[in-house]
């Protein structure tokens, strides 16, 4: 039995005002998805086969985005692109035809852990290939960490969370459903809030898959300490920005303990 248009309507207008929803997911894809979920419905496929292709998919264009040469680097974006509509259909999917399961969020969640570092860490292991330079190996190896750092510190605070909430919940998809919390510091909270907007747009797959091109660019025209400086910023900015959203979510959540140990 599938979601009548109307309920799928509904359920897609609720995840794009999710927190945690990727922002080109929110504007396009969902909207893409409406129509390509259905079609996709009638063909004998699970949400968890989908899911595990896309994960496929996007490590190819991860390798392809580390390889020489602008046909590799367009393939790679092509990839890159599927998987990413792919990552917000098998999730419409499995809503649509009533087949959410704990082991689809934990096969998406991996899905995740493995392809968005290799995407980030990509620049890094096509400099290593072209200068032939160990030392953008350790680079990429940063780069890596970084993102993984940045996804683990939220995927950990979305499981401290969710807990109170419902155990078949999607931690990653339940913030919208916590009681109101006390604020963190105020000047961290007004970096956040002043930042938070922009930095969902520049470090976006898409976007990161976009301005990895631009910096190939820039080394196609010999600037290959500016497109290096760049690269590092960005990874530099994502330690820093996560840092910061741990030092934020620990201040609620000690907050919150306290109150909860005043009652």
């Amino acid at each position: 039995m599938h979601l009548s248009k109307k309920e799928f309507k509904e359920t897609q207008v609720k995840i794009m005002n999710l927190p945690g929803e990727p922002v080109y997911a929110r504007l396009f894809l969902r909207k893409l998805s409406f129509i390509i979920t259905p079609i996709i419905a009638r063909l004998p496929i699970t949400p968890n086969m989908l899911t595990t292709c896309s994960i496929f998919i996007g490590i190819a264009g991860a390798i392809f985005l580390m390889l020489p040469g602008f046909e590799k680097y367009l393939a790679g974006v092509l990839l890159i692109l599927t998987w990413y509509f792919l990552d917000a259909v098998d999730g419409d999917l499995a809503r649509y035809k009533h087949m959410q399961s704990l082991k689809g969020v934990y096969i998406d969640t991996l899905g995740h852990y493995i392809v968005n570092p290799l995407i980030f860490s990509s620049f890094s292991f096509y400099l290593a290939i072209i200068f032939n330079e160990p030392i953008y190996l350790g680079v990429g190896f940063f780069t890596f960490l970084t993102h993984q750092y940045s996804r683990l510190a939220g995927d950990i605070c979305h499981s401290v969370k969710y807990v109170q909430i419902d155990r078949m919940a999607n931690p990653r998809q339940s913030l919208d459903f916590l009681p109101p919390q006390q604020q963190s510091s105020k000047g961290v909270q007004r970096i956040l809030s002043v930042l938070g907007g922009p930095a969902a747009y520049i470090f976006d797959t898409i976007s990161i898959t976009i301005i990895t091109g631009v910096l190939r660019l820039l080394i196609a025209n010999h600037l290959i300490i500016q497109s290096v400086v760049i690269y590092l910023v960005l990874a530099l900015s994502v330690l820093v920005g996560t840092s910061l959203i741990i030092l934020s979510e620990i201040k609620k959540l000690t907050t919150e303990v306290i109150n909860s140990n005043e009652k």
